[in-house]
């Protein structure tokens, strides 16, 4: 009896370790790709680049994803998700209370200086593809949307008395505007584009804002 349990569970070990491989691989390929477009372009980035980074034969792309389209469409799915999880993080380390938004704006932006590879990807790669492919547009709407929403909160709990939800929003997608230029201008020349110092800016402008909505 025992060795047929072990002739029977020998198939299901084999069959957990090929999937275990296969997740491996299919992690690597997506980091060598999100890696090396970080550094150029998706335009920029061909499959034998990827090979060369991940150390796997062309067929293991193609294996995996179908096309360097639906690679780059899972690239953008998992910085959506390493992007969310640092900003998550960021955000649960404000406290509540006076001062709020520029504590939330700040940690953004040493979030921003930290990973910037996450957030260059989502930004530039969907400038690229976003006509061509309709998943790649489909995942920049909505880390587009969660920013949005994200910062919707933020603002429920900065400002006092509350925004309409109107003016709230329209604020929101105004900062998610400004932190995205903000972020490409830092790319471009960091040592005069320092994040948080414009961030600092943004939120005295934020609460000036604010304070006229509510007058208006």
């Amino acid at each position: 009896m025992a060795k047929s349990v072990s002739k029977a569970s020998a198939p299901s070990k084999r069959a957990n370790l090929r999937l275990l491989r296969g997740d491996r691989s299919r992690k690597e390929i997506v980091d060598a790709a999100a890696r090396l477009a970080a550094q150029t372009s998706y335009a920029a980035t061909s499959i034998s680049d990827i090979c060369k980074a991940c150390g796997l034969p062309p067929s293991s792309i193609y294996w995996h994803f179908g096309s360097k389209q639906g690679l780059f469409a899972a690239v953008l799915e998992q910085g959506a998700h390493d992007w969310e999880a640092q900003f998550g993080s960021a955000i649960a380390s404000c406290r509540g209370g006076r001062g709020y938004l520029r504590r939330w704006l700040l940690a953004c932006a040493r979030t921003m200086q930290a990973q910037p590879d996450v957030l260059r990807l989502l930004l530039l790669l969907p400038l690229e593809q976003q006509e061509t492919d309709p998943v790649v547009a489909d995942v920049a709407r909505r880390v587009l949307e969660g920013a949005v929403g994200l910062t919707q909160t933020a603002l429920d709990k900065a400002i006092e008395p509350p925004l309409s939800p109107d003016r709230r929003d329209d604020l929101a997608e105004l900062i998610v505007s400004y932190v995205h230029g903000a972020f490409l201008a830092h790319l471009i020349d960091p040592r005069s584009n320092n994040l948080e110092a414009l961030f600092e800016r943004l939120h005295d402008q934020v609460m000036v804002l604010a304070g006229s909505a509510e007058r208006s």
